[in-house]
């Protein structure tokens, strides 16, 4: 993902000033006053944005980052990991009876759920038609250009 800032974490009753990243599989926090955390997104049950705070509901304890206007894009970054965002993209460019196929982890603990990819391709246009066995861990959905927008 990529994503970085200065900012100021909170959690356990403490605050901390430093650097925070938002890595593919896990946001890190390097604490100007030497404090580390590292939060893999299977830990993260929740994100959310509120007033320029990301709020992670995270296994241990809750963790507030201080970001300011990047806060709402970490907190969707965090609950879709997969780059579901570029669906906008590659819906453009397919042909008109063309498929995009959206592999990613299956079952309960997985960050990103079938219904995430199917809102997905709805908010772009696309129709989902077909869900797969992908393999023993991962699954993919099927999605289309709708017949009547042929």
């Amino acid at each position: 993902m990529g994503a970085e800032a200065t900012c100021v974490l909170r959690t356990n009753g403490s605050s901390h000033p430093g650097r925070a990243l938002l890595e593919t599989d896990e946001p890190i926090f390097r604490g100007a006053d030497g404090f580390r955390l590292r939060l893999p997104l299977a830990s993260i049950k929740s994100a959310r944005a509120v007033g320029g705070q990301l709020q992670l509901d995270a296994a241990n304890a809750p963790v507030t980052l201080e970001l300011g206007t990047a806060a709402e894009r970490w907190a969707e970054r965090i609950r879709s990991p997969a780059a579901l965002q570029k669906l906008a993209t590659i819906s453009k460019s397919i042909a008109r009876d063309g498929a995009v196929w959206v592999v990613h982890p299956k079952g309960t603990e997985a960050k990103v759920k079938d219904t995430d990819v199917f809102a997905a391709g709805k908010k772009v246009g696309l129709t989902a038609t077909k869900v797969a066995r992908f393999s023993e861990t991962h699954t993919a959905e099927k999605l289309v250009i709708p017949v009547a927008k042929r």
